[in-house]
């Protein structure tokens, strides 16, 4: 995302043959990425919960994460 060069990715899924393909300039090249963030604690505990958006033209993708630390 950061050279401007094209990447291309070739892979395929465990237990399968078929191979496919994925080039960086499938995806669009601008957009915008929003998230925010909840945090909560103690001292010997602390609780969050994040979420981003990678907004592109006929692209998004979203992502969530809970996550509770404990201290023993």
């Amino acid at each position: 995302d950061f050279s401007g060069d094209a990447v291309i990715t070739n892979a395929r899924f465990d237990g399968y043959n078929n191979e496919f393909s994925f080039r960086s300039e499938d995806l669009p090249g601008s957009g915008f990425v929003v998230g925010f963030a909840l945090q909560a604690g103690s001292d010997y505990s602390t609780f969050s919960f994040d979420y981003d958006a990678d907004l592109r033209d006929g692209f998004v993708r979203h992502t969530a994460r809970l996550v509770l630390r404990l201290i023993f």
